[in-house]
């Protein structure tokens, strides 16, 4: 039973986190296509996010230079950490 309501907490958690990307004005159109499939790609364990810019280009239908454009935008807004 612990186990199910903490992962409805992470998808409450990954929605609310959606919510708040989607209504930042100064986020770039690629940025908020990129951490709606980053959130998707997101693993469950350990929270990271490692997906090739090739995997979000073709899960965004975006260049890869756009994909890279909206990290960079996600980043700068303090939504994504590099490491």
């Amino acid at each position: 039973m612990l186990q199910k309501q903490f992962g409805w907490k992470m998808l409450l958690d990954r929605w609310k986190l959606l919510k708040e990307v989607m209504a930042d004005n100064s986020l770039n159109p690629s940025a908020l296509r990129v951490m709606y499939f980053l959130l998707n790609r997101e693993n469950s364990k350990t929270k990271a996010l490692f997906p090739s810019h090739s995997r979000l280009s073709a899960d965004t239908n975006l260049c890869e230079r756009s994909v890279r454009r909206g990290i960079d935008n996600l980043i700068e807004q303090n939504y994504v950490v590099k490491l």
